[in-house]
């Protein structure tokens, strides 16, 4: 995933703030790149799970219910 310039900015100014420190604009974007990442896997995680009991249930309909 590519991170903007000015996304890549703000997340520098951000840790900053937090952290008190200054990093590369490389180590900034590899620790937006790692978070960006965990809130894939945390938002889809549910939706994927949803999908696969509906496909479940739709397989065990067929198999039990015909």
């Amino acid at each position: 995933m590519k991170i903007s310039a000015e996304a890549l900015k703000e997340f520098k100014e951000i840790y900053k703030k937090c952290y008190h420190q200054d990093i590369s604009d490389e180590k900034a974007c590899c620790l937006a790149t790692n978070l960006l990442n965990l809130y894939k896997v945390v938002y889809s995680a549910p939706e994927d799970a949803d999908r696969e009991q509906k496909v479940e249930r739709r397989q065990w309909n067929k198999k039990f219910k015909s």
